[in-house]
């Protein structure tokens, strides 16, 4: 599974509360032993979770022939913000790898309010009223869009939370954005 998101949604935290063995690439030390030997994530335990895979693309292809020869689901994932280059020319892993897209926290995840209708019960089959209640006001939704569904900018003291924020953005529009898309013209802008 590649889990796939913006930069600080929790998915290197998630995938390592789920793995048996880490290899986290964008380490100096792991990135060059990778790329000498890409085919190293195959002696980890499984699942096996591969942190920043993007930086060594070899591993995307590693995994696909992997797969290919083992198809059982679940032993390895893959976080990343992003894929390598078109360029660098992977295996499509279609049938292969699932990617799995994740968001910030969701107002339920914040314990901010509990949802009235159970997306399980929804795949169950159930046919649920479409009614529920809220005493979550509009002053509230408006301060949990500042605040962020960012776990670690959540978690960070209330004085750090502005700059923490502040500082995601310049991030994601001086560097983030160029690396994906290319230069941006207007940043000021942008942020």
């Amino acid at each position: 599974m590649a889990i796939e998101g913006a930069k600080g949604v929790g998915r290197t935290a998630t995938a390592s509360r789920r793995a048996a063995e880490t290899f986290t690439v964008d380490r100096t030390v792991t990135r060059r032993n990778v790329a000498t030997d890409p085919e190293l994530i195959l002696n980890g335990r499984s699942p096996t979770f591969v942190d920043e895979w993007q930086r060594v693309p070899d591993v995307w292809d590693v995994l696909c022939h992997a797969v290919d020869h083992s198809p059982e689901p679940g032993r390895f994932l893959l976080a990343s913000p992003a894929y390598p280059p078109v360029e660098a020319r992977l295996h499509p892993g279609a049938g292969r790898i699932v990617r799995a897209f994740m968001r910030p926290l969701s107002m339920p995840e914040r314990g901010i309010d509990a949802p009235s209708i159970s997306f399980a019960d929804l795949m169950a089959g159930a046919r649920p009223a479409l009614a529920g209640r809220t005493d979550v006001g509009v002053h509230d939704y408006v301060g949990e869009i500042f605040d962020s569904g960012f776990p670690g900018i959540r978690a960070a003291p209330r004085p750090a939370h502005r700059s923490l924020l502040d500082s995601y953005l310049d991030r994601i529009v001086d560097t983030h954005v160029p690396e994906e898309a290319g230069r941006v013209h207007r940043p000021a802008a942008l942020r």
